[in-house]
């Protein structure tokens, strides 16, 4: 009896979600926009592409990609399992009588036309498609289609029938004496076009393009790639050819000659067409400024142009002038030009800018909710002074305040707040050359920094706080990929200002504890490198490695070793200014990897390593230094600093030990990701999280457990997966993820993988496990 009532309880929980299925299917199928359709008409439902022959073998993903975008036009109507939303509130919507209001926003804005099968040309995509295939070899190729007819939708079948395509034999340069066609030819070592490698149009477009470039290197400024034309010969047999590179009979006379320039005239705040009678110049050498209102400093002007009067032209510098002065943040629009003066082979530059508001202001506002029943605003106000000394610097002053109170609670005084003002001021160079040199300095976009701030930080019941933090560094570019950051002096000093009992209690559990919230002084230096490649819509991979290196209290120790150091008490840590400094060495390592599945879907990876290790003068790395995992951002199966380190389990600390963070000094995780559309700007994601934080030392609060071990770490990694949303429209993305554990690190060996027990139908599962994280932007 109790076995055949299970059953029948089984059966009446699976019959729900299958009643739910059916009726979402049911309203669903009423929004097709079919049934609006007129008589003889179909929507278009789109096309597919497939390859037979010879060739089929050799056919490459980019050329398939490049066959996928020919006939990815028309866009069919967008389809939601089997309903078109957008075509339906397309119809429902009417002929708005204006254009504006509510049917008018529905009609134009959420909704869209029906696309009909009449606006598909196979005729003419065939053509494209052996055009396309010619372009890469297949020159014999031949495509058919067939028209997919359905009673209210029509698709297209493409057929391509492949031959083996053309593979480049030689590849030959022009010949002659003249100083053009001698520049061309030294250009043949460089030549991306290798023998042996398949016919490629885009490939001897490139060959033009890099030529061109090369040539406006050495000041050939008005060398066109158009002026260079390319033969084939396919009369070798074999599938094989020659390539010639000519270069053209009629090419104007100033192509042939290098260029320099004689003169460089900057515009502030002026359009150079139409200067204000008696206009004020001002001449530093060959440079002449035209000034409006607002003052820039010439010199610091000077030192971001990167062509020089009596210099070649060069289109590297030329492109990376405009650059630097994009990235200056103090002008809103940068124009350079070029002009022939009519006396030799020289050009005049012409620079105008405009600059950017003076000052600006910007303010954030977030809101907090902890499972400590902690909750309360967060509010952060940034002012911006561009151009500060008439140099080009750049000054932001950022006020943040937040406090969090919590509810529920008998105790009284149990508001904790925190306050901070942080300014910081960009120069437009790097003062020491002697971190790039005089010359690099020029030639590589570069920036110093000088931060100073303070923050006030209180806890009920434990301590208030006041850090003081002052920092100089230097960030550069070396290429559009490589850019690197060195702060040589960073100075954090925390200041005990209060500590009451609840803090008394927990340091008499573990003393080490007093190198997190104590009195303390970090003296250190960091040092940034950055790897990224350029992902564009074409672009099939990108590739992102970030490595990021601190040091602290070597230089104060090595004084203590030759002045010699005092101590705060026998035994104990080493002091500068009167507080204990700190020592500790902190590398860390972030890898991405996005590999573009299709035009609209990406798989993303992530992988994060890093290691902190206190030595010297310290037992522990400072509280704001050390790693932690879980969150919107990171596991998110996981709250934020409630997992590890290791298989520590907090729930068996004392009550007390609410602000208590669960970090560590190692961090491993691994995040995949598939991202998908769903329909317009909502946008798709299933996901997979893994890691964990462990220690390097064993702490006497959690018993030793948490400590690092090689034997055991694969074996302590929180693992979660989910799925997400996400509202992207293109300037904003609203992030909804909900996620879950897989395997829970703090559960006794054995019991720690809960993969088997996922059950999304079970009310009490989603409570205990389902875990919703709202965020803006995406998590990497």
């Amino acid at each position: 009896m109790k076995t055949t009532c299970q059953k029948s309880n089984s059966r009446l929980v699976m019959q729900k979600p299958l009643y739910f299925i059916g009726i979402t299917l049911l309203l669903l199928s009423g929004c097709t926009g079919l049934k609006t359709l007129n008589k003889g008409e179909k929507l278009y439902s789109g096309a597919e592409i497939h390859y037979k022959g010879k060739g089929k073998k050799s056919l490459k993903g980019k050329v398939e990609a490049e066959l996928e975008e020919v006939i990815e036009k028309p866009v069919p109507n967008e389809k939601l399992l089997v309903s078109r939303p957008k075509l339906w509130l397309y119809r429902i919507a009417g002929t708005p009588k204006k254009e504006k209001g509510f049917k008018y926003w529905m009609k134009n804005k959420l909704g869209s036309p029906p696309v009909l099968s009449t606006e598909a040309d196979p005729e003419r995509a065939s053509l494209l498609l052996e055009n396309r295939l010619a372009n890469n070899g297949y020159f014999a190729a031949k495509v058919d289609y067939e028209l997919l007819q359905h009673p209210k939708t029509m698709g297209v079948r493409y057929w391509a029938e492949l031959q083996n395509p053309y593979y480049l034999d030689s590849i030959y340069f022009p010949e002659g004496d003249t100083p053009l066609i001698q520049a061309i030819q030294e250009q043949k070592k460089e030549s991306s076009l290798e023998p042996g490698s398949m016919y490629n149009l885009t490939g001897l477009k490139y060959e033009r393009a890099r030529i061109e470039a090369a040539l406006k290197e050495q000041g050939y400024y008005f060398f066109h790639q158009e002026y260079l034309l390319f033969k084939v010969d396919s009369t070798v047999g074999d599938k094989r050819m020659h390539v010639y590179l000519d270069l053209k009979e009629e090419i104007p006379e100033k192509a042939k000659h290098p260029y320099t320039i004689r003169n460089i005239y900057v515009y502030l705040d002026q359009n150079r067409n139409s200067l204000p009678e008696g206009q004020d110049t001002l001449k530093i050498d060959q440079y002449y400024f035209f000034e409006g209102r607002r003052k820039v400093k010439p010199k610091a002007l000077i030192h971001n142009i990167l062509l020089s009067p009596g210099e070649t032209y060069s289109g590297l510098a030329f492109q990376r002038t405009l650059k630097r002065l994009n990235a200056l943040d103090i002008y809103k629009f940068v124009n350079v030009s070029f002009e022939e003066t009519g006396s030799g082979a020289q050009l005049d530059m012409h620079i105008e800018l405009l600059l950017n508001p003076k000052r600006s202001l910007q303010m954030e506002f977030n809101y907090v909710t902890k499972s400590n029943n902690y909750t309360g605003p967060f509010v952060s106000i940034t002012q911006s002074n561009r151009n500060l000394f008439s140099g080009m610097e750049n000054l932001s002053l950022r006020l943040r305040s937040g406090f969090e109170t919590q509810w529920g609670q008998e105790q009284n005084n149990q508001t904790s707040y925190e306050l901070g003002l942080e300014g910081e001021i960009r120069f437009p160079k790097a003062f020491l050359p002697l971190v790039l040199g005089e010359q690099r300095s020029r030639r590589y976009l570069a920036q110093s920094r000088l931060k100073a701030g303070v923050t006030l930080l209180n806890r009920p019941r434990y301590f208030k706080t006041a850090s003081f933090d002052v920092s100089f560094g230097y960030r550069w570019w070396t290429t559009e990929r490589n850019s690197f950051s060195f702060d040589p002096v960073a100075v954090n000093y925390i200041r005990l200002l209060e500590a009451h009992e609840g803090l008394d209690s927990l340091l008499q559990v573990n003393k080490q504890l007093e190198d997190q919230v104590g009195n303390q002084m970090i003296l250190g230096n960091r040092f940034v490198f950055t790897y990224n490649t350029p992902f564009t819509p074409k672009d099939l991979t990108y590739f992102y490695w970030n490595v990021d290196i601190e040091m602290a209290g070597n230089l104060m120790y090595l004084g203590d070793k030759i002045f010699g150091g005092r101590t705060a008490s026998e035994g104990g840590p080493r002091n500068a200014l009167g507080v204990p400094y700190v020592q500790y060495a902190k590398v860390s390592n972030e890898f991405r990897f996005y590999k573009r599945l299709s035009k609209n879907s990406l798989w993303v990876n992530r992988l994060f390593v890093g290691v902190g290790y206190p030595y010297g003068n310290s037992e522990l790395i400072p509280y704001a230094k050390q790693y932690f995992v879980g969150g919107a951002n990171s596991i998110r199966a996981f709250v934020a600093r409630q997992v590890g380190p290791g298989s520590f389990l907090a729930q068996n600390l004392q009550e007390n030990q609410v602000f208590l963070d669960q970090t560590g000094d190692i961090r491993l995780e691994l995040n995949t990701e598939w991202r998908f559309p769903v329909f317009s700007y909502l946008k798709g994601a299933l996901f997979v999280d893994a890691g964990n934080v462990w220690l390097v030392r064993k702490d006497e609060l959690r018993k030793g457990e948490g400590v690092f071990s090689m034997d055991r770490f694969y074996k302590e990694l929180a693992v979660g997966a989910g799925f997400g949303l996400r509202l992207d429209v293109e300037f904003f993305v609203l992030r909804l993820d909900w996620a879950f554990p897989l395997m829970i690190p703090y559960l006794p060996e054995g019991e720690r993988w809960v993969g088997g027990e996922v059950n999304p139908l079970k009310k009490e599962w989603r409570q205990k496990n389902l875990l919703f994280n709202l965020a803006i932007g995406y998590p990497f």
